[in-house]
């Protein structure tokens, strides 16, 4: 968890950190499960993605290999 959070952190910063969701690659276990922990944050699957997950969250942070994925499920 502490480096999950070392990782946002860098991306948005100490101050108040808005809400965050996380789309890591199917075959991705171990930041997902750092991550679930973290206050605001969220991880959704590619396959269950959808509008109001997107629409709830300030923030999308997509693994580069989810975004094919995402391309193959929708």
């Amino acid at each position: 968890t502490k480096e999950a959070q070392k990782i946002i952190t860098s991306f948005f910063g100490l101050k108040k950190r808005p809400s965050i969701l996380i789309i890591p690659a199917e075959n991705e276990k171990n930041f997902p499960r750092a991550s679930r922990n973290i206050p605001k944050t969220d991880i959704v699957s590619t396959a269950s993605l959808n509008t109001h997950c997107l629409t709830q969250h300030q923030n999308v942070l997509i693994d580069k290999v989810a975004i094919a994925e995402i391309v193959k499920y929708y």
